[in-house]
């Protein structure tokens, strides 16, 4: 993911289905970090203290004569520009904003209210989109719920969450099945917002990357980020070389 152009501020959706750890994450990636508002659809049990955290209610319009995608969400738009007046008149310092959708959501009409609004537009830029997955109930989920294979179709990252609670095999079994929904996606795994390298795939990427001649999976070090907080910062690479 490249960086946002120059002048506009990033725009990074969260997104996942119920109980997915969405919350989780955002809460350990955003510590200490006091530039990034955070706007949420509702507030979970999981609390954020952030001094620029804003709510708003989930309204979505269809524009008349556009597809399912062609969406947009009023409320966010005025959230949006309730956040870049503060920023402009110097009572936010505003680097970045997360965008945390419920979990039935799709976030398709959030990408599009940010590209579409002829103000928006200029002034935001959607960097990423991630999108948790459960590792416990994930494969079910996508099985049943037309809206998590929504969700896994737009992201440009997806996180395998609470890779703790089952096998290894059981990650690699669901990051397969993410890649094939979604072949562009990079697919991570965290335990608490911690990368778990082990469980990784780049698009069109083997899923046990190694190097030449070594026949186990890679160790953490220095060139190697298995133990890296994951971050919303859009210009960061994905350090697993």
């Amino acid at each position: 993911m490249t960086a946002s152009p120059k002048g506009r501020i990033p725009v990074v959706v969260v997104s996942g289905f119920l109980g997915s750890g969405k919350t989780t994450l955002l809460r350990r990636a955003l510590t200490g970090d006091p530039h990034t508002a955070v706007i949420v659809n509702e507030f979970g049990a999981v609390s954020l203290d952030h001094r620029l955290l804003r709510n708003c209610e989930e309204r979505v319009e269809v524009v008349r004569g556009g597809c399912a995608c062609c969406a947009k969400r009023a409320d966010l738009a005025a959230t949006l520009r309730t956040l870049l007046d503060d920023h402009e008149r110097g009572r936010a310092d505003l680097r970045r904003v997360v965008i945390e959708t419920s979990g039935l959501a799709d976030p398709a009409p959030i990408i599009f209210t940010v590209i579409s609004d002829p103000m928006l537009r200029h002034h935001f830029d959607v960097a990423r989109v991630t999108v948790c997955v459960d590792a416990v109930n994930g494969l079910g989920q996508l099985a049943a719920h037309p809206e998590a294979l929504k969700q896994v179709a737009v992201a440009d990252e997806l996180v395998i969450t609470k890779v703790d609670l089952v096998e290894r095999q059981v990650c690699l079994e669901l990051a397969e099945r993410l890649s094939a929904l979604n072949p562009g996606a990079v697919v991570l795994a965290a335990r608490h917002g911690i990368r778990d390298a082990s469980v990784s795939r780049r698009p069109g990427a083997q899923a046990a990357a190694r190097r030449p001649g070594e026949g186990g999976p890679r160790r953490a070090g220095p060139g190697n980020s298995s133990q890296r907080r994951l971050s919303f910062e859009p210009a960061e690479p994905h350090a697993d070389d």
